[in-house]
């Protein structure tokens, strides 16, 4: 009987360490996020400046990884410039396909609006996207 809890109470840990893992892995997946989304808006922010008006990302020079967690795009529209994330695959329980956004509505202006994915579990993977 001894053995069996034993056995039982190892199972239990070792299930909650993979758990952890592989939260801790999709963690450092979504990190990509926050290191692209500062990237396009020096690059976005400087070509304003520079140009009185918003750029693509060839105008503004932003190479969005081509071999990362998740795909990169940008429309400028209604005077504003939109930057979109989605990830490529699900990180644990943030479903593929959720999207990112960074919205910059006039060129004259520093401040970024950000809007995460409804779904809870990609807001608590990239918790400071929000943050300027």
């Amino acid at each position: 009987m001894r053995i069996n809890h034993t056995v039982a109470t190892a199972m239990s840990i070792a299930m909650l360490a993979f758990t952890f893992i592989a939260c801790e892995t999709d963690k450092a997946k979504a990190q990509e996020i926050g290191l692209e989304r500062g990237n396009w808006i020096k690059q976005q922010q400087l070509y304003a400046i520079e140009n009185g008006k918003f750029g693509n990302f060839t105008q503004i020079k932003y190479t969005a990884p081509a071999e990362g967690n998740f795909t990169y795009s940008s429309e400028i529209k209604n005077g504003g410039v939109y930057w979109i994330a989605k990830n490529k695959e699900d990180l644990g329980k943030c479903p593929a396909g959720s999207q990112w956004i960074l919205l910059i509505k006039n060129p004259d202006e520093t401040k970024v609006e950000a809007v995460l994915p409804e779904n809870k579990s990609c807001q608590e993977l990239t918790s400071n996207f929000t943050k300027n």
